[in-house]
């Protein structure tokens, strides 16, 4: 055969701090075994925030990384994350993948608050038989062409090939999948990565939560560490994790080591805490109770244990957490890995990465690389067999091109198909218009709550401007009382993402040193469902109790 489905890549995982690969292969019943690994540090400020500061350190390292690898693979596999993905769990009428492919096009503009055209999208149905109502889950997810473009263009310079780029919840979840009994119950996957925090919350091996926490991770515990005891970077990044480099200053001992991870851990698990207690409630029966800890700095020794008291005091009830091996349930057959004692130190930097490996090139989940026609031809080109010379060589091209204009012809047929599906989803369209005159009617409704609140001058006129600022749509507010500094917002949503994109539109509002009014100390205390006739679904009632700070005067 000239063509395969699939094709085996390398996960490519690109930190902040660290570069990690892995090569998996098929050991038959689902099986892996890992045969290429390795792992190698970034200069500080490499990478920042996702964004490429020092692209030939970058480049630099992932040759080397590679160049210890006995593999003739060049494709790979990466993923993103942070403010430039969206991720969207959206239901649409039920159709084919050919007529949701054109479809959602038009249907991504109302969910993705970024220009259409300025990102890559990709789609994944979640329930292909749809319900009784005619209707079909689909995963939505988009990311900005800048950042996708920046880091190809950067892997292609390392002579590899970007053949897959996945989102990081992803394949955090593919990992727990790979290397783990599927669990019954809902589980909390968190990865902690130098500057973001990756959460995926799955409730019978399937994703119902996620969501990505921007400028925390483990770099906190490094700058504390720098701050407080006047060390380098290097050295504090070794007391983070318990290492030693030998060359610590005598003024620096364990004790105060100790009590800086302490601190950080605190705060750091306050705000993972703050996501997971957001999803327990607004999530009904569905009830987290085990988290597993992947990335660098859920190594910090005193991390998990902080976390699971701050879990289990704040519900009641037990709640393990522990790390999560991604070598687990796979066959070892690279050297160096099969030391425990080293597997154990690499493991939680590797989620991802294998996670990545498991992916392979036509597999049906998230690619956010734009398919290319060249890539046929390359395909074609990179699967002949050029050993044969004379008539069977001649044969064997000739064989190839048959086989290429014959799928040429197929996909001239299944574009003949996407146009009938286009007719009838227009028809579908049609019906959707009222519905869409009735949202324009919340949308003004919306607009004269806000104008009323400002009219009634409950609270000082920048206050207002911040509130009308950070309120998302497809979020109505309906009251919002005053006492003293406490401000009671009550109002309805389409879903508990939005109300959760909600709160941290106004947890920012202490970002914008413009404004003399911020707000802070947002508690999320109410929700139920309610039936409105004149909604598709059901809509979500919630109530926040916020703190209105002030600033003495603006910068």
């Amino acid at each position: 055969m000239f063509f395969s489905k699939s094709r085996q890549v390398i996960g490519l995982d690109i930190g902040s701090s660290y570069v990690k690969a892995v090569e998996l292969r098929e050991t038959g019943r689902k099986g892996y075994s890992v045969v290429n690994f390795g792992i190698t540090t970034l200069p500080p400020e490499a990478i920042v925030d996702g964004t490429i500061m020092n692209q030939g350190a970058v480049v630099d390292a992932i040759t080397e990384l590679m160049g210890q690898f006995k593999t003739k693979l060049k494709d790979v596999a990466i993923s993103i994350s942070g403010n430039a993905v969206i991720i969207k769990k959206i239901s649409m009428p039920s159709m084919t993948k050919e007529e949701l492919d054109e479809a959602i096009q038009w249907e991504a503009e109302q969910y993705i608050p970024f220009d259409v055209r300025d990102v890559n999208l990709d789609v994944q149905v979640l329930s292909p038989e749809g319900d009784q109502s005619g209707q079909m889950d689909v995963l939505l997810v988009a990311a900005k062409k800048e950042l996708i473009n920046e880091y190809t263009a950067m892997i292609a310079e390392t002579g590899l090939t970007p053949v897959i780029v996945d989102v990081d919840v992803f394949a955090l979840e593919a990992v727990h999948k790979l290397a783990y009994e599927q669990e019954t119950e809902t589980i909390a996957l968190v990865n902690i990565g130098a500057n973001v925090i990756n959460i995926n919350v799955l409730a019978g091996g399937v994703s119902v939560f996620h969501r990505d926490i921007a400028q925390q991770g483990g770099n906190q515990f490094t700058e504390e560490i720098q701050k407080q005891l006047s060390v380098s970077y290097d050295e504090a990044e070794a007391w983070k994790t318990g290492g030693g480099l030998g060359q610590m200053s005598q003024s620096v001992v364990p004790q105060e080591v100790e009590t800086i991870l302490q601190q950080v851990s605190e705060s750091v698990a306050a705000e993972i805490h703050r996501t997971l207690d957001f999803f327990t409630n607004t999530a009904g029966d569905e009830q987290i109770t085990r988290v597993y800890l992947s990335g660098g700095s859920a190594k910090v020794a005193t991390l998990p244990q902080v976390l699971e008291n701050k879990l289990s005091a704040s519900w009641g009830r037990p709640v393990p957490v522990e790390l999560l091996d991604p070598f687990n349930r796979l066959t070892i057959d690279v050297d160096g890995l099969e030391d425990q004692a080293y597997r154990r130190e690499v493991a939680p930097f590797s989620a991802i990465a294998v996670g990545l490996a498991s992916r392979q090139v036509g597999d049906g989940r998230i690619n956010l690389l734009p398919f290319k026609e060249k890539e046929k031809v390359r395909s074609v080109q990179q699967q002949l067999v050029f050993g044969a010379m004379g008539v069977g060589a001649t044969l064997l091209v000739v064989l190839a091109i048959h086989v290429y204009y014959k799928g040429l012809i197929s996909e001239q047929k299944d574009s003949i198909a996407r146009l009938e599906g286009q007719i009838k989803q227009m028809e579908k369209l049609e019906k959707e218009v009222k519905t869409y005159r009735d949202q324009i009617a919340e949308f003004e409704r919306k607009i004269a709550i806000i104008e009323d609140l400002n009219t009634k001058k409950s609270g000082p006129v920048h206050m207002m401007d911040q509130l009308a600022q950070a309120t998302p749509e497809k979020l109505w507010l309906t009251s919002a009382n005053q006492s003293g500094s406490i401000l009671r917002l009550e109002g309805y949503a389409i879903s508990n993402e939005v109300v959760s994109d909600f709160m941290n539109a106004l947890e920012d509002t202490k970002n914008n040193l413009q404004s003399l009014a911020f707000f802070t100390n947002i508690e999320f205390d109410q929700t139920e469902l309610v039936k409105e006739q004149k909604q598709r679904s059901d809509l979500m009632k919630f109530g926040l109790q916020v703190e209105i700070a002030y600033r003495s005067k603006q910068p």
